[in-house]
């Protein structure tokens, strides 16, 4: 099957840490590249029981184009729209930043086995090691390394993962950068900073070399037992139970379920709780355009944004201390200028999302939290309202590179709303003056979103003032 040995650097190629790691650090990326393959039709069933191939590269990557075994007869090419019809377009851009969600969430799902809605629906339960319901823990079968690539001590260019079916049919075949794991490179990194082990770096993240391995044993770092899914059996050292978010599945109920959907059973025990919000109406007020400070590049066609200089301290602050993501919601006012309809906002404070024992959390909103919110705005912030919220992320890549079959294409997801944050700004901050303050932890940027025309839309500047 083969292993992986892993070496963290800084930008500048002092090396900070090595372990050797199995293959179930490429389950996100297998898992990634399946679920897209599942949304097709004539691949579900030969899906079943396949083998991921994986084939270091070394040399500079000559990036083929992604082949996907096609439908036994392809669907008739559409006639010309008739004159008058509306004809929709798909660009790669708009494409984009799902796939990079999809990976974030696969990694999310990859530490924290149960918690994640990817969980949920999941058909390699029976053989992921984080489900707690697989036989065995080696990958034999399912994900491992080309025994016909080269041998070699040099770290990875590039992985060619090649998904096979049960037959040996191929399914899929595509190259990707090594840069498409550097989402896992962040994670151990914050984890290794978190144990000690590493100081928290500055400026530009951390760098991982890969470097593949065919004979003998990993020799993995015992600290690294303790964020694994599983821990592998040749790892020396008692392994420390890490700390993990309440798991959302219950795997048996969830068979049962889906034995009762096979029989045509309905499911009626759907609660929804609907949470009442007011329209505000808004007061007039001279915006403090002569005691404001211009980040990048406001506009003043749209919604203007002014922020407390205390406000972005105290995140800044939060930001050095914490060893994860975190959140919480932005408090302040919304006013009219004195002449025109187009409002602004001032934040003037936060309320920071905590857990029971009082810890920075990311800002996950329900209907208990909600009210939670809401009773301590009353009490710490009398006479202001919620005008947004913010989280900070340090998951993700500080430069993606994705590659489609025409282009190459950067991309910085740290600044990126998630579905997740989009689906909470949907549902809870719909005024036209709500805004989302996404804060990437790792490169100190702090990104406005506000409502434009019916969307949530990147702002272009926002103002600071005294």
């Amino acid at each position: 099957m083969g292993y992986l040995t892993f070496k963290i650097r800084t930008p500048g190629g002092q090396y900070l840490f090595e372990s050797d790691l199995t293959l179930h650090e490429l389950i996100p990326l297998v898992r990634q590249i399946t679920r897209q393959l599942e949304t097709r039709p004539h691949l579900t069933k030969q899906l079943r029981g396949y083998r991921a191939v994986i084939t270091p590269q070394y040399d500079e990557l000559m990036l083929a184009k992604e082949y996907i075994k096609p439908a036994a007869q392809p669907a008739p090419m559409p006639s010309s729209p008739a004159p008058g019809t509306a004809e929709i377009s798909i660009t790669v851009a708009d494409l984009s930043p799902d796939v990079l969600e999809d990976f974030e969430l696969e990694i999310q799902a990859f530490y924290n086995p149960g918690s994640s809605v990817l969980c949920t629906r999941c058909p390699e339960r029976d053989r992921c090691p984080g489900s707690g319901r697989a036989l065995r823990d080696e990958l034999d079968g399912w994900i491992e390394l080309d025994p016909a690539a080269p041998r070699t001590n040099e770290p990875i260019t590039g992985l060619t993962v090649r998904i096979e079916s049960q037959h040996g049919e191929r399914l899929y075949e595509r190259t990707f950068s090594s840069y498409i794991l550097q989402p896992f490179v962040d994670q151990l990194s914050a984890y290794l900073v978190v144990t000690g082990r590493l100081k928290r770096p500055e400026g530009s993240p951390n760098v991982g070399d890969l470097i593949a391995r065919y004979d003998g044993q990993p020799r993995i770092d015992p600290l690294l037992t303790g964020l694994r899914r599983a821990a592998p059996s040749s790892a020396a050292g008692p392994a420390s139970a890490p700390i993990r978010p309440s798991p959302m599945v219950d795997w048996d109920a969830l068979d049962a379920d889906e034995q009762d959907d096979d029989a045509g059973e309905q499911n009626d025990d759907l609660e929804i709780t609907l949470i009442a919000t007011e329209h505000v109406d808004l007061a007039r007020k001279p915006m403090p355009t002569e005691r404001c400070e211009a980040v990048d590049s406001p506009t003043t066609e749209e919604l203007q944004i002014f922020v407390g200089r205390e406000v972005i301290e105290r995140l800044r602050a939060n930001v050095r201390e914490a060893d994860h993501e975190f959140g919480g919601v932005l408090v302040g006012q919304a006013y009219l200028p004195p002449t025109g309809d187009q409002p602004y906002v001032e934040i003037l404070g936060i309320i920071p999302s905590i857990d029971e024992e009082g810890k920075p959390t990311p800002l996950m909103l329900g209907y208990e939290r909600w009210r939670q919110v809401q009773a301590r705005l009353a009490e710490q912030f009398s006479g202001q309202q919620m005008v947004g919220w913010y989280q900070a992320h340090m998951l993700g890549a500080r430069r993606v590179l994705v590659v489609t079959q025409e282009q190459i294409y950067e991309v910085s997801d740290r600044l990126r709303l998630t579905r997740n944050e989009t689906f909470t700004h949907q549902s809870f901050f719909r005024e036209p003056w709500h805004v989302a303050l996404v804060i990437d932890a790792v490169g100190d940027r702090f990104c406005f979103y506000r409502w434009q025309d019916g969307t949530i839309s990147q702002c272009p500047g926002y103002f600071i003032i005294d």
